[in-house]
């Protein structure tokens, strides 16, 4: 898939400026799901999000009190699928998540 511009050009317009990805191209808001998704296909695709920093803050956004995460900013509840998702992708943003 290295290279693979037509692939790259779709992942490309889920892509949201605020920070994460989108189910939708240029649709609001973000979501867990589509973010893990959409960097896992970039990671694949041996290329970097364009918006890192927001993507990380909206992921970090989505955390729970109780330590979990949700799915998007809005409301939501922690799950093992979302807390998954969420520690996947800031490691493959470059975090490193340690547990206290």
């Amino acid at each position: 898939l290295e290279g693979d511009t037509d692939t790259l050009r779709f992942v490309r317009t889920h892509e949201n400026p605020e920070g994460g990805l989108s189910l939708k191209p240029g649709a609001k808001p973000s979501f867990i799901e589509p973010t893990f998704m959409g960097l896992t296909c970039l990671q694949l695709l041996g290329e970097e999000p364009l918006y890192p920093e927001e993507t990380i803050s909206f992921i970090l956004g989505c955390q729970n009190a109780n330590g979990g995460f949700r799915r998007s900013l809005e409301h939501g509840i922690s799950s093992f699928e979302y807390t998954f998702q969420a520690i996947s992708s800031l490691g493959m943003l470059g975090l490193e998540v340690e547990a206290l």
